[in-house]
């Protein structure tokens, strides 16, 4: 029975998660619904799972988990109800503000599915190009609003100075009139353009999944920036993988065992009569 429970959930996120990597393009999804989509996979568990842990230390609640047979948890004499009551408010208790805070947590990141790390990292490079940001990079950290100077110290090696903004980019130039702005040349705010903010890109290349992180969460620069890389992706060939398929078969096998696990239960049911 709990089995069941358990694996259904599951079962249904690997097919949506082999959908989304099935796509002719690559998805961006707000940290929210990526976050929602993991809560719902591991729901059996939460829901379930963990609440019979609790009770398994009696007979009558182990049956009523496994075969749904016999009273059910709270219906004990022994007076050990009271205890596995105030569990089970802890366990609500924790998973309730855990997952809050999880989803505070996920407000900040942007999932990317179905991708090719290096041409989601290519299209931010020549999207910060032609926004005209130049972030300073490291690795696949980027940090908006700060310059960096590249200097020939005296050995000759390359030394790397950091200092605050105080360039004006071509588009910044346009607002103060000293060109002309043109179509291909967008106008915009200087705020936006001095914002400092942080980019963390997150490659995890056996899933086809870029997880892109930003500090501040609200930065004037993730919409913008985000716009443009959904406008790439929907002109971007998709990652060429076979996870897509991998993981609808394999849901599709867990949705087999819980129609072969439904109808055994039915049976022992039927036989213990």
């Amino acid at each position: 029975m709990i089995l069941l429970a358990f694996f259904f959930p599951l079962a249904v996120y690997l097919l949506l998660l082999g959908l989304l990597n099935r796509r002719r393009h690559s998805l961006l999804v707000s940290g929210i619904w990526d976050g929602v989509g993991l809560i719902f996979g591991l729901s059996g568990f939460l829901l379930f799972a963990g609440p019979a842990v609790l009770s398994a230390t009696n007979e009558r609640s182990r049956m009523f988990w496994l075969l749904s047979k016999g009273e059910a948890p709270l219906g004990g004499t022994d007076g050990a109800w009271q205890f596995w009551i105030f569990l089970s408010i802890l366990y609500f208790v924790l998973v309730v503000g855990g997952v809050g805070f999880y989803f505070w947590r996920q407000r900040r990141v942007t999932a990317v599915y179905n991708a090719d790390p290096r041409q989601i990292e290519s299209a931010l490079v020549d999207i910060c190009e032609r926004l005209d940001l130049r972030p300073l990079r490291s690795g696949g950290l980027f940090l908006f609003g700060m310059k960096g100077n590249w200097t020939e110290a005296r050995d000759g090696s390359n030394v790397s100075r950091l200092q605050a903004p105080h360039y004006f980019s071509a588009s910044s130039r346009a607002v103060r009139g000293e060109i002309a702005p043109t179509s291909t040349n967008r106008v915009f705010d200087r705020v936006l353009l001095e914002q400092t903010s942080i980019l963390e890109v997150d490659a995890f290349p056996l899933m086809n999944h870029v997880t892109l992180r930003w500090d501040p969460v609200d930065s004037p620069l993730r919409e913008t920036v985000e716009n443009e890389l959904r406008q790439r992706l929907s002109e971007m060939p998709p990652a060429d993988s076979s996870l897509g398929g991998l993981l609808m078969t394999l849901g599709s096998l867990l949705l087999i065992l819980e129609a072969a696990g439904a109808l055994l239960v039915v049976a022992l049911r039927y036989l213990l009569r």
